[in-house]
């Protein structure tokens, strides 16, 4: 289920056929990049109550970050039970990398994308 006529040229985009992409090379506007592999997405929402107007549902992805190409503020971490952190990418519509690539340089989402 799309939320949003957004999440079609966004989230969509890095899939196949309902299989996401993987691995791919996300950069954001501030420059950062990461070379991350699918995790999981799911059913998202804000905090705000089904009944105020405020309220959103949308997807998010969760990708782990393989490397990091270019730091930046993007990156997020989730830490374990056994206090190990991973990296780890979140992105919904409203957050959504300006360029995704796959290793070999085809462009998913972005400028030169079809």
């Amino acid at each position: 289920m799309i939320f949003h006529e957004e999440e079609k040229e966004t989230i969509c985009k890095l899939e196949d056929g309902g299989k996401p992409y993987s691995p791919v090379i996300m950069t954001f506007p501030e420059g950062d990049s990461y070379l991350c592999e699918f995790e999981t997405d799911y059913e998202s929402m804000n905090e705000y109550d089904v009944e105020d107007p405020r309220f959103d549902e949308f997807w998010e992805m969760v990708y782990r970050v393989r490397t990091v190409l270019v730091p930046g503020s993007n990156l997020g971490y989730e830490t374990y039970p056994n206090g190990r952190k991973e990296p780890v990418l979140v992105i919904t519509y409203k957050h959504f990398p300006s360029l995704v690539t796959l290793e070999d340089g085809t462009v998913l989402y972005g400028a030169d994308a079809e």
